[in-house]
């Protein structure tokens, strides 16, 4: 895991054993942010590249607040709500309805419908 100057993730390599040669470099991940989202991730899998762009709500993400900044850190959550994917297929778009404290009540997703619920 690489980190920037103010400890945010900008890159991940991963690395596997092939015969003798205890570690080649296999896959690279970097990531570009806007506001503590990830709005870049460029993948590199031995010279394959793809881009993926994301677009965010303004609205909190749920999965964000309940773990350590940390953790945050090492699993890219983002502070809002992913709404759109572009990638090299195409586009993912997501829907959301929110409660009035700005959180999602409802998602749909490719024709699936997700609910949550907060106590």
């Amino acid at each position: 895991y690489f980190y920037d100057s103010s400890g945010v993730l900008i890159k991940t390599i991963r690395y596997i054993k092939e015969g003798s040669n205890p570690r080649i470099e296999r896959f690279t991940e970097e990531y570009i942010y806007e506001n503590e989202n990830v709005v870049t991730t460029t993948f590199n899998e031995s010279g394959d590249v793809l881009v993926f762009k994301y677009e965010y709500d303004n609205k909190k993400n749920p999965y964000y607040a309940p773990f350590p900044s940390d953790f945050n850190k090492i699993y890219k959550v983002s502070n809002n709500n992913l709404t759109k994917i572009t990638f090299y297929s195409g586009i993912h778009i997501v829907l959301y309805e929110y409660n009035e404290f700005d959180y999602p009540i409802k998602s749909i997703s490719n024709g699936e419908v997700t609910t949550f619920q907060y106590y």
